[in-house]
């Protein structure tokens, strides 16, 4: 019984982590190709007070 709490336990963080590991890749794809998605108009307009 430990062993499946173990392993769902380790399941859980997984998911997490690769949660978060998608949400890094595409904050890191903006950062870098703000450019190209400028271009396309993709991007947010700031309004400036």
């Amino acid at each position: 019984m430990q062993g499946e709490d173990d392993l769902r336990g380790l399941a859980k963080i997984m998911a997490f982590m690769r949660a978060v590991s998608v949400i890094l890749v595409l904050m890191h794809l903006y950062w870098f190709c703000y450019g190209f998605f400028l271009q396309r108009g993709w991007t947010l307009e700031r309004e400036v007070w």
